[in-house]
């Protein structure tokens, strides 16, 4: 059937074509959304969960700086802090012998030191000092926010300042460079300082030496932090560790300054986007499926819901989604036939129940006439012996006349008309025609009927000769009971194609309508002429002619055109293999 065919291929293809293009365009939007993601989103990402997961800590060098500014000379030097905290020329500092001459030779280095960082990172001075280092300087040109009158003048000379201004000024650079040197130990910046004065450098050549001990400190710090293990690391950066195997991210300013931070729970979310992106496509493609599965089931519940309205409602229009057509039409073609063959049984039962009146009425009328001429026989023993055998044998004809009936009765129950039994054999067709011919004759010359029997010697096919003949007799019978009188009856067999054998029964008389002619092979089918003769059977006759027919592979067709009917049987030619 197409329910189980053709549909079945249709719905399973549109589902599964539908699960994998909405597969594929998911997957499609996927891989966009990961590109777009990578190219556009992924560092302001990346940069937003590093942010909120981690913070930065930066790396104190003090030590290794107090190591680069002692390598220099920069940091035992008692004359630069004697400077640092003396508004007097260096020069009027009472010094005398070898002393002097080592400090006079350290001032002399560091202001050398000073203008060689300063001519080899030109690139460097044009940054500035960092956030805090250049608020009061005392080297400055001009005048400035935090300036005190008495500045130095433009050939960046030290001047002798008084001591409240010289005391500000001091304190405004010492805090300079602390934030250069990004420390709070004031020995060191007073130290720093003092060497600065006594250099003579200015401020950019002073933060460009700064920045170069800095960044130098900064580096020898970064190598020993990276030496020791995790929990070191951590201890020194003041963080808890997270994993045992922590994710550290360095990174230096301009400055020189390093600052770490711990990204171990960034990296951990990062590692996951593999995972995701494929728990992603997983949901998705199971989704779909499940999708695809439910709309599959949606079939089944529109197909239970046209069912159960058809069971309830058999005139209601089949209404299905454009998916189930073919089921639609394979519907109501079902619906079609079932009201076809309620409407037959309908008919059946109808012309059953008028047959059960008919022969009612047809058993009483000649069992009345026997049992009238029997009591008239009882009652008159001195009617004349002549009189006595005419009623006699009009006793007897109804008699006969009322076992037909009841025969053709018990055939309701007799036959089974979908499973008559067949049992064959080779037999000579004209023989056959003739024998079945003959039972008629009498009948036949009763009405001035002439049976005619047309059939080659030779033609023999392989059937059932006592159904067979049950068949034709029905035929015949009522070619006899329905023709005119003096009229011919003729019954035919010949030769057709394919080998098959052709049997027509022919005979003149008042022919069948078309109307009846489609159920004159039904059960319990009576013309209306025939209820109200004696002549009119059961209504099985040619309902059991067709079924036999058709045991035996052939069929039946009637035709009735201006008086002339015919009945006509073709029977398919049977290879017995020899």
């Amino acid at each position: 059937m197409a329910l189980r065919s053709d549909q079945a291929k249709i719905l399973r293809r549109k589902v599964v074509r539908s699960a994998f293009v909405r597969i594929g365009v998911f997957t499609l939007v996927v891989a966009l959304a990961a590109v777009g993601f990578t190219l556009f989103l992924r560092d302001s990402v990346a940069n937003f969960v590093a942010d909120n997961t981690s913070r930065w800590v930066s790396l104190n060098s003090d030590a290794q700086l107090q190591h680069v500014l002692r390598e220099n000379g920069l940091m035992d030097t008692s004359v630069a802090l004697a400077y640092a905290d003396s508004s007097l020329d260096p020069l009027a500092i009472p010094f005398s012998g070898e002393e002097y001459d080592e400090e006079l030779a350290a001032i002399e280095e560091m202001r050398e030191l000073g203008k060689e960082s300063a001519s080899a990172d030109t690139s460097q001075k044009a940054d500035g000092p960092t956030e805090g280092a250049g608020d009061v300087s005392v080297f400055v040109e001009g005048e400035g926010e935090n300036d005190a009158e008495g500045a130095p003048s433009a050939d960046n000379t030290l001047l002798t300042w008084e001591e409240a201004q010289e005391q500000q000024a001091r304190e405004n650079y010492f805090r300079a460079v602390k934030n250069r040197l990004h420390t709070e130990d004031d020995v060191l910046a007073r130290t720093v300082y003092g060497c600065a004065r006594m250099a003579e450098l200015s401020e950019s050549e002073a933060a460009t030496m700064l920045e170069g001990l800095y960044r130098e400190s900064q580096q020898q710090a970064l190598d020993v932090w990276r030496e020791q293990d995790p929990q070191q690391q951590a201890q020194q950066l003041s963080l808890s560790l997270v994993t045992p195997d922590p994710v550290y991210q360095v990174l230096t300013d301009s400055a020189g300054q390093v600052q770490i931070r711990d990204i171990s729970i960034y990296s951990f979310i990062r590692s996951l986007r593999i995972p995701l992106l494929l728990l992603v496509l997983v949901v998705g493609w199971f989704v779909i499926i499940w999708l695809s599965l439910n709309k599959s089931m949606r079939y089944f519940d529109d197909l239970s819901e046209a069912v159960a309205g058809l069971l309830s409602n058999r005139q209601a229009k089949i209404e299905l989604p454009d998916d189930l057509s073919i089921v639609q039409n394979e519907l109501a073609v079902i619906r079609a036939q079932s009201l076809a063959d309620e409407r037959a049984a309908q008919a059946a039962e109808t012309r059953k129940n008028e047959l059960v009146a008919y022969l009612a009425h047809d058993i009483r009328t000649p069992l009345t006439s026997v049992l009238g001429y029997l009591d008239l026989l009882r009652e008159g023993r001195e009617l004349p012996r002549s009189v006595q055998q005419k009623y006699a044998d009009i006793a007897y004809a109804k008699a006969v006349r009322l076992e037909d009936l009841i025969n053709e009765f018990f055939e309701i129950t007799r036959y089974n008309l979908s499973a008559i039994p067949i049992e064959r054999e080779m037999v000579n067709v004209r023989f056959f025609c003739q024998q079945v011919a003959e039972s008629f004759f009498p009948e036949a010359q009763s009405r001035h009927l002439e049976i005619r029997v047309v059939a080659g010697s030779e033609m023999q096919f392989f059937i059932d000769p006592d159904k067979l003949a049950r068949a034709i007799g029905n035929i015949m019978r009522n070619a006899v009971a329905h023709a005119e009188e003096g009229t011919p009856i003729t019954l035919e067999a010949v030769q057709g194609e394919d080998n098959a054998t052709v049997i027509a029964v022919t005979n003149y008389g008042r022919e069948i309508s078309p109307e009846h002619l489609k159920t004159v092979f039904e059960k319990f089918y009576r013309e209306d002429s025939a209820r109200s003769s004696d002549s009119g059977g059961t209504g099985l006759g040619l309902a059991i002619t067709r079924e036999i027919v058709v045991a035996h592979g052939g069929i039946i067709t009637a035709a009735s055109e201006s008086g002339r009917t015919v009945f006509t049987i073709v029977l398919p030619y049977v290879d017995r293999g020899w």
